[in-house]
């Protein structure tokens, strides 16, 4: 009884945040950083989600997690390995190729002209899987060019 109040709460407090960001997105088209807030708030939705479903799953049956996380890290190798290395200055002459996975990066040009990548708000939801690649993988490349 008190697993199902435990992730019945958490699934309530999940679903409140998921309303507020999408209300906060319409209501309020401010930029951040150059990033409009409804991208910046579903992307940490993304990764509260990435984070929250096995934590809840483990609460129902400890077997549901094990298949959850084995169907995440298939996806995310899957996209790993269509994945690319997308170049970027990052300030002077701090050069980089920085490992990405399919459809999880972008490039673009900041207002001081330099072009510069960043994880697409969806690819949050893979935020823990490409840390951890980055670190053990595919390892950002300092270059000059």
């Amino acid at each position: 009884m008190e697993k199902t109040k435990t992730s019945s709460g958490l699934l309530k407090i999940l679903f409140w945040i998921a309303i507020a960001s999408i209300v906060v997105g319409l209501a309020l088209p401010v930029v951040f950083n150059g990033v409009p807030i409804a991208e910046l708030l579903i992307a940490i939705l993304a990764l509260a989600v990435a984070i929250t479903i096995p934590i809840l799953l483990w609460l129902r049956r400890p077997i549901y997690t094990a298949v959850w996380i084995a169907a995440y890290v298939i996806v995310y190798g899957v996209l790993s390995w269509c994945g690319v290395y997308l170049e970027g200055n990052f300030g002077g002459s701090d050069n980089r190729r920085v490992w990405y996975p399919a459809y999880c990066g972008e490039t673009y040009w900041s207002r001081g002209g330099r072009q510069k990548c960043s994880l697409r708000p969806s690819a949050w939801f893979f935020l823990p899987v490409v840390i951890l690649d980055r670190a053990v993988i595919h390892r950002t490349h300092f270059d000059s060019y």
